[in-house]
């Protein structure tokens, strides 16, 4: 850990700096004609030290790495008509890897036919989770609860998927909604060597009849209103904000488990809360529980829960967060509880962000308990 207090004071300065004059830079603007082109970026570095992570596992590993980097392109082609195109280079040179893939993540196009009313199409974020949709640059905690959100394996990257979707407000903004159509899982049976015998659960194609994904979330706005495309983890709110949601994921014979091919369904409920005391104090908090049905011998199977909560003062924020998942094959968990600070240097545009984290997966596949601190800079304009 020493090794990370040590270029603390270096990200400081250098988020800061990069903070100083930070803006978005707009390339077109004509009003008239309702066309506009924004150019942005967001970089996150990060440094982060794992107790007993190096070859030898007994010493503490290093690893300087981009956790993102992005470039943004949005716009408006006419009245009503917007776009949304960024990519990125995720975890890129962690574990000393700078061969990862870069990636075009969000493509779409939205249509605001009325408030109540807009349409969504292209590679965009499933409607499940409040967490699920912040975008990345708005996070509250350090990264996401990657480990409780689960899709089936092999959709689009990083929460997305092509498809086409509705969205809207309701009831006097009391009720938002989203509710869409995706691409799901494609794909014939998994190579082996040799191969798989005809008939068996390896030789059987996921979604042979090439059945579509769907997905919802409705949401409740009780104090306050959140109606954008991707919302926040917090909003350095003015006034109070409470929201609740339910969301539901599913596509048929998505999954492959060692009896054959089952389908994918996922439940959630979450509360986000957001509550200025005055102008530099705030609550935050969130939480969310989630049940994942995939077929009695999957491990994806199973019940979960995950939570944070902060009270910032000005520009200085501590917070607590926990991870839990119960798989529905005993004693096969996971569980995580993370501590740490944010440094809110100029909100989302500059921060700094670190988090001890302490992990135990009692799963099959990986068995292991883990000890890691994280220190991440961001810019973002």
């Amino acid at each position: 850990m020493k090794k990370t207090m040590l270029v603390a004071p270096y990200l400081a300065v250098a988020v800061m700096l990069c903070a100083s004059n930070a803006s978005a830079i707009n390339l077109l603007k004509d009003e008239e004609e309702h066309r506009s082109l924004d150019v942005g970026l967001l970089l996150q570095g990060q440094v982060q030290v794992t107790k007993d992570g190096a070859p030898d596992a007994s010493s503490a590993s290093t690893d300087f790495f981009l956790r993102r980097a992005r470039i943004i392109l949005s716009g408006e082609v006419l009245k009503g008509l917007t776009f949304f195109v960024d990519t990125d280079q995720p975890n890129w040179g962690k574990n000393g890897k700078w061969d990862g893939a870069f990636i075009v993540q969000d493509a779409f196009a939205s249509y605001e036919v009325f408030r109540e009313l807009n349409v969504d199409a292209g590679m965009m974020l499933i409607p499940f989770t409040h967490n699920g949709l912040e975008g990345a640059a708005s996070l509250h905690a350090l990264d996401y609860h990657t480990t409780l959100i689960h899709y089936p394996p092999g959709v689009g990257p990083a929460f997305r998927d092509a498809g086409v979707q509705v969205r809207g407000l309701a009831f006097s903004d009391r009720l938002y909604y989203r509710a869409g159509m995706f691409e799901g899982v494609r794909g014939p049976g998994v190579a082996t060597t040799p191969a798989p015998a005809p008939g068996s659960a390896a030789a059987m194609a996921l979604n042979p009849d090439g059945e579509p994904r769907f997905a919802a979330m409705l949401r409740l706005n009780i104090l306050g209103v959140e109606d954008k495309f991707f919302m926040k983890g917090i909003y350095f709110a003015e006034s109070p904000m409470l929201s609740i949601g339910v969301g539901y994921d599913y596509q048929r014979h998505a999954t492959r488990i060692p009896t054959g091919i089952s389908n994918h369904a996922g439940i959630s409920t979450d509360v986000f809360f957001e509550y200025p005391i005055t102008e530099d104090d705030e609550i935050l908090a969130k939480a969310a529980l989630v049940h994942y049905s995939e077929g009695t011998s999957s491990l994806a199977t199973g019940t979960g829960t995950f939570g944070e909560v902060g009270f910032r003062h000005a520009w200085f924020e501590p917070l607590v967060g926990f991870d839990y998942f119960s798989t529905q094959r005993s004693l096969e968990d996971y569980y995580a509880f993370k501590g740490g600070f944010n440094f809110w240097l100029k909100k989302h545009t500059a921060n700094l962000k670190s988090e001890l984290a302490y992990t135990v997966d009692d799963r099959p596949t990986t068995h292991k308990r883990d000890l890691i601190g994280t220190l991440q800079g961001q810019i973002f304009f």
